[in-house]
């Protein structure tokens, strides 16, 4: 067992695990997009190409592709946004919900008894939810910048903890079905990135789900 990670390996995969958060939560703005560009080399370098390599080559080589083509990051950045409402505000059609109580309630609804646990690790860890959105906090992206920052203030037991009870229960399932909707290669990409970050964490800490959930239900087929 895992009882504490080197400050080194705990390093790399908070920067990766609040990566992957940012990814999921936040709908990447024109300049976001051109920063990534611009700073694609990143994903060929660690914790990137050690933890997630096959996401990190595929967002590369998306990357690469904006890069090449006259006004390739502005097309990029509205496919983007486009796949982003699909995937994460149309949820009826795209049936990509990134929010675990929707997995994890007998009705698949909002605001389940799991949030409450959510916000008590939120509000331990000091981070507070930043959305012009009224949404809850159990999202996924949210979920793996909240691991992250628990790694970063060295509480190592409480990110196993919180991986094992929470992220772990619904995020593989949840990440096999973005990558299968996704309409962008970008989010295909992501999906890959942070399925294999969040495998990786697990491994590293030691963590795994506190119990299953009836894949069936939600699961995607090919």
């Amino acid at each position: 067992m895992h009882e504490k990670l080197a400050p080194e390996e705990a390093q790399a995969w908070e920067a990766l695990l609040n990566w992957c958060g940012w990814a999921l939560y936040h709908r990447p703005t024109e300049e976001d997009i051109t920063n990534m560009v611009a700073t694609r080399t990143l994903f060929a370098e660690e914790p990137f190409c050690q933890a997630a390599p096959e996401g990190s080559r595929a967002l590369a080589a998306v990357l690469d592709g904006a890069a090449a083509q006259e006004d390739g990051v502005a097309a990029l950045a509205r496919e983007v946004q486009l796949d982003h409402t699909y995937l994460f505000r149309m949820t009826g059609q795209s049936r990509t919900t990134p929010y675990e109580s929707v997995y994890r309630t007998d009705e698949a609804i909002m605001f389940g008894e799991t949030l409450l646990d959510v916000r008590r690790y939120l509000a331990e860890a000091g981070l507070r939810l930043d959305s012009e959105l009224n949404e809850p906090e159990d999202h996924a992206g949210l979920e793996f910048m909240l691991a992250a920052a628990l790694l970063s203030q060295g509480r190592t037991d409480e990110a196993r903890a919180f991986l094992s009870d929470h992220l772990l229960v619904f995020g593989p399932l949840y990440l096999a079905n973005l990558e299968k909707r996704a309409q962008s290669g970008y989010y295909r990409a992501i999906a890959v990135l942070c399925a294999a970050a969040l495998a990786g964490a697990a491994e590293a800490l030691d963590a795994a789900p506190a119990e299953s959930i009836d894949s069936a239900r939600f699961a995607i087929g090919e």
